[in-house]
């Protein structure tokens, strides 16, 4: 086993080793080559002494205070365990950190944590309120000034979370380029500013830092309003939009990260499609301890030759996640929901098209078109022929001259089966989520028009991109008050963000292709403050690309157990005593 020796000198790593154990040292992600000492040197993070440790073997030589330093980051460890997994007192964590009384008892130590440590990652399962925990960690801190990035459906309810648990003022980045700028200006002045953007606005504000070959207009390379360091802590809600390392509003996010002092990533999906989506979050959180994807794909990802070529992603390597798991201890936690309730499995309802439906469908499906009421609905290309497909298996198309779908209509085996479930329900309230905004639309008109409407408009909400954010926040309340039956939600515009307790229930029309959509948009009734047990039923179109759809969204989940959902992980990371 090749030797090396492991100090700490001018506050950085240092290790020496033989030119013979090159390639070995090059593997160490936050370990460069430096010529002046002639060793590889590095920031000082946990990750430089694991990885060494674990290449190296018993060839490595720690000095003493390299094992002071290790030592302490152990105990550290040991000690936010304790605090995430409720061993530690979670009444004296919060009056030692001076936390909310807000915050439930299991809350508390990932509040500690976000509120002490440099990043943290919060992965809590939807409805656990990450929200809460954040802004009293900034709370408790003092962490101003900082910046949430949230999706926008989410900029108000974050604005009324920094109002109701801090003495913060929360300042919400909306309207043109200078409307902007002032009212970035206008942030600058206050003592403790709290700015709330979305990603797109983010990087119009912000310089984008670079990775590997993308290359930068020079107005990406100049800092902006939202550079210079004078933001403390950085905030990415939904965090796993950050997946893409070449999205522009990713690396704008990295650069503000970057300059901070405190950056904190909150998302119930880190992992959408592969671990490598992981890497972009890390990145955000601890860029010196993962400065390279294609390093932390070599090290953490299990893969194999593709059948076309190329690489594929199998999931996290099980020989080195321990180590993954050492790094990100005290610094993630990963808590599902409890809830006093049950959560029942899907209840899946197959469904058979009604006569116009399956005619359009098969001719579509056969000739890539079809006629509906005289006019002709053409695809030109598979991802059209999906989208079209899915739209005939949920209903009868409205097609214009032109070719164009305006909208879904009856006989739609969606609907009817909606209307059978709502005669079943009894009064009893019911979300129900789709993924077309045009059917949603048709469930509105069947349930409110007509001669004899089944319920009045005031008993159904409707929330969609159409809505604005004051009839939509009118619908929410109007229903959680016992006002409306049933609300009727896109999974885009519905998914985040919103608190639906009255009801136990969601019918899903349909499903997303994106995984995260579809458990975000179940948290809106599986979260805390629900009384009864949580039921969710699924209506798909027997024969038709919805039940492929459906198989490969029970795929995605697979890929996302190595992370988020495996027994043994949970266990080491946050429930394991210290010893």
């Amino acid at each position: 086993m090749p030797s090396a020796t492991l100090e700490i000198l001018d506050d950085r790593w240092v290790l020496r080793c033989s030119p013979l154990a090159r390639d070995l040292a090059a593997q160490i992600p936050a370990l460069r080559f430096d010529r002046e000492l002639e060793a590889w040197a590095g920031p000082l993070v946990l990750s430089t002494p694991l990885v060494a440790r674990s290449l190296f073997g018993p060839g490595l030589q720690p000095t003493n205070d390299a094992f002071e330093v290790v030592d302490q980051w152990n105990r550290e460890a040991e000690s936010a365990r304790r605090d995430l997994s409720g061993s530690n007192d979670p009444e004296a964590v919060r009056t030692l950190y001076r936390l909310s009384p807000a915050l439930f008892p299991e809350q508390v130590g990932s509040s500690a944590l976000m509120s002490q440590w440099g990043w943290f990652l919060n992965c809590d399962d939807r409805g656990s309120g990450k929200s809460v925990q954040t802004v009293c960690a900034l709370n408790a801190g003092g962490h101003w000034p900082a910046l949430i990035i949230a999706p926008k459906s989410m900029l108000y309810t974050w604005a009324d979370e920094v109002r109701k648990h801090t003495n913060a003022e929360p300042f919400v980045l909306v309207g043109t380029a200078p409307q902007r700028k002032k009212i970035i200006e206008e942030a600058r002045t206050h003592p403790r500013p709290v700015i709330i953007s979305t990603l797109g606005t983010l990087k119009a504000h912000s310089r984008h830092a670079g990775y590997g070959s993308v290359r930068r207009k020079d107005e990406h390379r100049e800092p902006k309003e939202l550079n210079g360091g004078w933001i403390k802590t950085v905030v990415v809600d939904e965090a796993q939009a950050l997946k893409d390392p070449k999205a522009q509003q990713t690396r704008a996010a990295w650069a503000v990260g970057d300059e901070a002092e405190h950056r904190i990533a909150l998302t119930g999906t880190p992992i959408v499609n592969t671990p490598l989506d992981l890497w972009g979050i890390l990145r955000f959180l601890s860029p010196q301890d993962f400065p390279s994807r294609s390093k932390f794909q070599d090290r953490y990802v299990l893969t194999r030759e593709g059948f076309w070529g190329g690489t594929e992603d199998l999931g996290l390597n099980p020989v080195h996640q321990p180590e993954l798991d050492r790094i990100l201890t005290g610094h993630y936690c990963r808590r599902p929901l409890r809830l006093p309730v049950e959560v029942l499995p899907p209840q899946v309802r197959w469904l058979d098209m009604e006569s116009k439906q399956a005619k359009a469908y098969r001719d579509m499906e056969k000739d890539m078109m079809a006629e509906v009421d005289g006019n002709l609905l053409l695809t030109t290309n598979p991802m059209t022929l999906a989208m079209r497909l899915g739209q005939i298996a949920s209903a009868t198309p409205v097609v214009d001259e032109a070719g164009n779908v305006t909208s879904l209509d009856s006989p739609s085996c969606k609907i009817s089966a909606l209307l059978e479930l709502l005669d079943e329900m009894a009064g009893d309230p019911l979300v129900v989520f789709a993924e077309s905004r045009k059917l949603i639309e048709l469930a509105h008109r069947t349930l409110t028009g007509g001669a004899k409407p089944l319920l009045r408009p005031d008993q159904v909400g409707l929330i969609t991109g159409q809505v604005s954010s004051v009839e939509r926040a009118a619908h929410i309340d109007a229903f959680q008050r016992g006002e409306q039956v049933v609300i009727l939600c896109t999974l885009g515009a519905g998914a985040e963000g919103i608190t639906l307790t009255r009801s136990n229930t969601i019918c899903f029309l349909q499903r997303s292709f994106s995984y995260v959509k579809n458990i975000q948009a179940e948290g809106r009734v599986a979260r805390i403050g629900q009384e009864r047990d949580v039921r969710y039923i699924e209506f798909i179109t027997r024969g038709t690309v919805e039940s492929r759809v459906y198989q490969a969204i029970a795929a995605k989940e697979d890929k996302a157990q190595d992370f988020l959902r495996d027994p043994e992980f949970v266990r080491r990371v946050l429930f394991e005593e210290a010893g």
